[in-house]
């Protein structure tokens, strides 16, 4: 009779496994407000403790082109003086920006704090 006890873990871990894997992976969100503006959650993969969003701005960075039609926002990343460990944390950053009524999805652009391009994200509008 101690098999259904042992049965009952294994599933349970891998009912939940998917879930653990969604919680790892940060994600930002858009939401238009009825004033038109859209309010751009940002969250980034950061690589020690002491980097953060510095700024978040409609457009794409100097060094892309993006595609046309699409809704560019830039976030940069920078380090705050600080001394940094090595540590992998999510970092984040509100914004409200006017876009046009006709946007659906941002292309969101990171750049790291050296000014290289970090990530990538596509973003729906809600």
């Amino acid at each position: 009779m101690r098999r259904p006890v042992l049965i009952l873990p294994a599933f349970l871990f891998a009912a939940l496994l998917p879930l653990a894997a969604q919680a790892h992976h940060p994600g930002s969100h858009a939401n238009r407000r009825a004033d038109g503006k859209v309010v751009v959650e940002v969250v980034a993969t950061a690589s020690d403790s002491c980097t953060g969003i510095a700024s978040v701005r409609l457009g794409a960075p100097a060094t892309v082109t993006p595609p046309p039609g699409s809704t560019p926002v830039t976030a940069r990343l920078a380090r705050d003086g600080s001394p940094c460990a090595t540590v992998v944390k999510a970092v984040r950053e509100e914004v409200a920006l006017p876009m046009p009524a006709s946007a659906r999805q941002i292309l969101l652009y990171v750049e790291g704090a050296d000014g290289a391009l970090a990530a990538t994200e596509r973003v729906p509008i809600r």
